[in-house]
C-alpha cells in the first residue's frame, strides 16, 4: 500500500505544479520576476547615475575651461600690468632727475631773476622820459608776479625774460607816439619820436616848436626852428607816412652834452 500512497503524492504534487491558478505557481512565477525588475531598476537607476555623473562632469569640464580661460586672461594681465609698472617707475626716475635738475636750476634762476629786475629798476629810473608809464605798469605787473609763491619759477623766468626783451627791442625799433612833457616849465601835448634808445625828440601839434630829451639834465630842450622839417619828416616816416629816406637829427649834439 505505501507504494501507492507515495506515487499518488508525487501526481499531487505534479499537478499542483501544473496548475497556473495555484498559489504555489504564483509564488514561483513572482520569485522569478522580482529578480527581474530589481535588474531594470538597478540597471535604470545605473543609467541615470551615469547620466547625472556624466552632465555634472561636462558641467565641471565646463567650469574648469572657463576657470582655465580667467586664469590666462589674468596672467595676460598680470605681466602687462608688470611692464606699465617697470615703465612707469622708469617714468618716475625720469621724473625725480629732471626734478632735481629743475630744482638745481631754480636755485641759478633766482639770482638772475632779481638782478634783472634791480636792472630794469634802475634803467627805468635813467630813462624816465622814455614810455614812463607804459614801462612802470609792465614793471610793477612783474614784480607783483615775482612775489607771488604760487607762481613756478618757470613762469617767473618767462615773464622776466619778456620785459626784458622788450627792453631790449626799444634799442633797435624806432616810435612815434602823443604824450604830455613839460618844456621850460610849461605843459605841453606834443608828438614824440623815439630813435631806438639813443634819443627822444618831440614837435609841437602846431608843428612849429621841436626839442630833445637831455639825458645829462633829465629834461626836455627845445631846438631851433631849423630842426622843425627834419623832425616832421622823421615823425612821418616812424608813422609809415613817406618812404624811409636820409634824415638830418641833432644827436651830435646831444651826445656832446
Amino acid at each position: 500500500m505505501k507504494p501507492k500512497v507515495k506515487a499518488i503524492s508525487v501526481l499531487l504534487l505534479a499537478g499542483t505544479l501544473a496548475c497556473p491558478g495555484s498559489a504555489l505557481a504564483q509564488e514561483y512565477t513572482e520569485s522569478v520576476q522580482l529578480p527581474v525588475r530589481q535588474s531594470v531598476t538597478i540597471r535604470k537607476n545605473t543609467q541615470q547615475t551615469r547620466e547625472h555623473w556624466q552632465a555634472e562632469k561636462e558641467k565641471r569640464i565646463a567650469a574648469y575651461e572657463t576657470l582655465e580661460a580667467a586664469r590666462a586672461e589674468l596672467l595676460a594681465t598680470r605681466e602687462e600690468l608688470k611692464k606699465r609698472l617697470s615703465a612707469q617707475k622708469a617714468r618716475n626716475r625720469q621724473l625725480a632727475d629732471q626734478l632735481a635738475k629743475l630744482a638745481a636750476i631754480s636755485r641759478d634762476i633766482e639770482p638772475f631773476i632779481e638782478e634783472t629786475q634791480t636792472r630794469l629798476s634802475e634803467l627805468l629810473r635813467r630813462e624816465q622820459a622814455l614810455l614812463p608809464e607804459e614801462r612802470s605798469r609792465r614793471l610793477e605787473r612783474l614784480q607783483t608776479l615775482l612775489r607771488d609763491p604760487s607762481i613756478v619759477i618757470g613762469e617767473k623766468y618767462r615773464k622776466t625774460m619778456e620785459a626784458l626783451f622788450i627792453e631790449a627791442e626799444y634799442g633797435n625799433t624806432v616810435d612815434v607816439y602823443q604824450q604830455t612833457i613839460t618844456v621850460k616849465e610849461q605843459s605841453l601835448t606834443v608828438t614824440i619820436f623815439r630813435l631806438g634808445r639813443l634819443a627822444l625828440f618831440y614837435q609841437g601839434m602846431d608843428r612849429k616848436s621841436s626839442g630833445y630829451y637831455d639825458r645829462a639834465t633829465g629834461k626836455w630842450q627845445p631846438l631851433s626852428g631849423s630842426h622843425n622839417k627834419g623832425i616832421r619828416t622823421a615823425i612821418e616816416i616812424a608813422g609809415k607816412q613817406r618812404p624811409a629816406q636820409m634824415v638830418q637829427l641833432p644827436i651830435g649834439r646831444l651826445v656832446a652834452k
